[in-house]
């Protein structure tokens, strides 16, 4: 049976709709809640990413790094500061130029091979394009380029390397001269490790010393340096400290000596370990053409000395004085002061010879003229000194007058011995007329008494007889020492060109010729006190010769009553020391004893002392004469030298 039928529930429509809507609603405001929460979050993106925009376009443009965005076909889309300031134009003006415009022709062609490349994304490709401006103005920039694939922008890094390129330009063309001096040129550059050893050295060394470098490396420095040199290559270095510099013989490869001129610098490595550079150059020539002129410098100053004489030059103007050395010893000064100027000189003569240097020095400036003339010369020390002098003009290639030049000769000597001469010739006048007058007295006694003996007369007094045989002896040896003097002083030249002394006794030679004295009455009593065992260097001959004159000198001073001593020892410095001394009148002052025909008396001849001198001074001995200290008379000394 079937129940009853349930009732059917009414559908509502609104209800439904109403209920569709709250649902919706609902969901929208989630949905809106979430978008909000979105926006939110958006908008916090935004500000970071604009955040991070200000600053992109910040470092973009205070970058010291000049950049670029480039279109695809080269156009400037954007610039920051420093790349405007390199190209020289605006930031904002720089959009929409061409990078070419700014290129000269090679920096265009480098810029057009670089952007017509197509690298892979990743990566950087660079060049150095060359960019010109005003002023014809070029700056090499280093060009760094990224390109996008899909787009075609390029972004480009400039840098100016203007300078760094030419600073390495600079560097290999110092490097290439380094290389072409140290293979091409004469001076020798060397590389010293800190044991002193050749690390290095320069092709030049071959031309310089005849070493291969190769041979050199490793081998002390020293080895090549003279051994007398080293000394004061160590004193330098103590004394310079770090530098080195000298002048220094070094030895070739064959073995021969070189002047080299050596500069050492120590630097520091940096390991801190130590070397040091050593620039050599050959100086050889020079030091042997310098030490040439001082040899010709001191040869010639040496002949100046010997001939006393001395080179002088004078300024145009008198204002300047150069005097070579033996000026200074001719005018008495110490050599090394400044030279006295012509005022100064005038104070060493008197006014009369000032005034006429002066002119004759002034005549010469001005008329371009030499001249000559004589003048006497007071030293600072009193001495009087006879002065010769020339001088002449000196003149530039073009013939301006520059001043004078000249030389000044001591003709004191030669001047003494002018007027020695003329008074020995006057001298030798008056010597033959007292010879002459001797000789005829002496041959007149002579005569006379010869014919008074020859008469066959028995009655002739003994006493008579025996006077006037001494009178006839004793003007016999007066003829004799006239006649030997005369002789003497004639042969005196060529004999000292043959004289050769040899070892001789003296005391037999002493004895020898005092012996000959002894007997004699007019020698009075003639005595000798030869040392035993004297050897002295002579030649007997001329020896016997010098001791004969100066007993007849003796004798003739000392009288028939007087006595003559002569003695004979070895000094303390080891010389042969011979004295001849006679009680007589003694020396007067003044007496030109050794100077040929200046007789000291009425009786002498003036020759035999002559003859003394000049024999013993050419066997290297000395003579010289004086009064004695312990009574009258007068003491002649003879020092011979020894053997050995």
């Amino acid at each position: 049976m079937t129940g009853p039928a349930s009732p059917r529930k009414r559908a509502d429509p609104v209800g439904d709709a109403q209920a569709e809507i709250a649902r919706l609603y609902h969901e929208l405001q989630v949905h809106q809640a979430e978008l909000e929460e979105q926006n939110e979050a958006l908008r916090g993106s935004h500000a970071a990413l604009e955040a991070e925009r200000r600053r992109y376009a910040e470092l973009f443009h205070l970058a010291p790094i000049g950049y670029l965005v480039l279109a695809e076909d080269g156009a400037i889309v954007e610039a920051n500061r420093a790349a405007a300031e390199l190209l020289g134009v605006g930031t904002d003006a720089l959009p929409g130029h061409q990078i070419a415009d700014f290129c000269d022709a090679p920096g265009r062609d480098a810029l057009t091979r670089l952007l017509g490349a197509s690298p892979a994304p990743d990566m950087i490709q660079s060049a150095d394009v060359t960019f010109a401006f005003p002023g014809d103005k070029v700056r090499i920039v280093d060009l760094r380029v990224s390109r996008d694939p899909e787009s075609g922008i390029r972004r480009t890094a400039l840098t100016d390397v203007t300078e760094l390129r030419r600073a390495e330009t600079a560097l290999i063309d110092s490097e290439l001269r380094y290389r072409m001096l140290a293979e091409n040129a004469s001076d020798v550059v060397a590389l010293l490790g800190s044991t002193r050893r050749f690390e290095w050295v320069s092709p030049s060394i071959e031309r310089a010393l005849g070493y291969r470098p190769d041979e050199l490396i490793g081998r002390p420095a020293v080895d090549l340096l003279h051994p007398d040199d080293l000394a004061g290559l160590t004193a330098r270095e103590d004394l310079r400290g770090r530098q080195v510099d000298g002048v220094m013989r070094c030895r070739t490869a064959a073995g021969a000596w070189r002047w080299m001129s050596i500069v050492s610098t120590e630097i520091v490595r940096p390991d801190g370990g130590t070397a040091r550079v050593v620039g050599v150059q050959d100086v050889d020539a020079e030091v042997r053409a310098r030490e040439a002129l001082e040899r010709s410098r001191v040869e010639l100053a040496e002949a100046q000395r010997i001939a006393h004489v001395g080179s002088w030059r004078l300024g145009l103007h008198a204002e300047t004085v150069e005097w070579s050395e033996e000026m200074f010893r001719i005018w008495g000064l110490e050599p090394g002061r400044p030279a006295p100027s012509i005022a100064e000189q005038e104070a060493f003569t008197d006014p009369e010879t000032a005034a006429r240097r002066t002119a004759a020095i002034r005549r010469s400036l001005a008329a371009g003229e030499p001249y000559e003339m004589e003048y006497t010369l007071r030293r600072p020390d009193g001495r009087l000194r006879r002065l010769a002098v020339r001088g002449e003009p000196v003149r530039a290639p073009d013939g301006t007058p520059l001043g004078l030049r000249g030389t000044t000769t001591d003709v004191t000597d030669a001047r003494a011995e002018e007027a020695a001469r003329a008074r020995r010739i006057q001298n030798r006048a008056d010597y033959l007329v007292r010879a002459g007058h001797t000789l005829r007295t002496s041959l007149s006694i002579i005569a006379g008494w010869a014919e008074l003996l020859s008469e066959e007369d028995d009655d002739l007094d003994p006493a008579v007889r025996r006077a006037g045989i001494e009178a006839i002896a004793r003007n016999a040896r007066a003829l004799l020492a006239s006649v030997r003097g005369v002789l003497d002083e004639a042969a005196e030249t060529a004999r000292i060109g043959a004289l050769q002394p040899d070892p001789l006794d003296v005391a037999e030679v002493v004895t020898a010729i005092v012996s000959e004295f002894a007997g004699r009455s007019e020698a009075g009593r003639v005595t000798a006190e030869p040392a035993a065992g004297v050897i002295a260097l002579a030649t007997r001959p001329e020896l016997e010769t010098v001791l004969r004159h100066l007993l007849e000198n003796a004798v003739r001073y000392a009288g028939p009553s007087g006595s003559v001593e002569v003695r004979s020892e070895t000094t303390e410095d080891g010389r042969v020391r011979i004295a001849v001394r006679d009680d007589g009148p003694g020396i007067a002052p003044g007496a030109e004893l050794f100077v040929a025909f200046a007789a000291g008396s009425a009786s002498g001849h003036g020759l035999g002392l002559h003859v003394v001198k000049t024999l013993v001074e050419a066997m290297g001995g000395e003579v010289e004469a004086g009064n004695r200290t312990d009574g009258p008379g007068a003491e002649l000394i003879v020092t011979l030298r020894t053997p050995g």
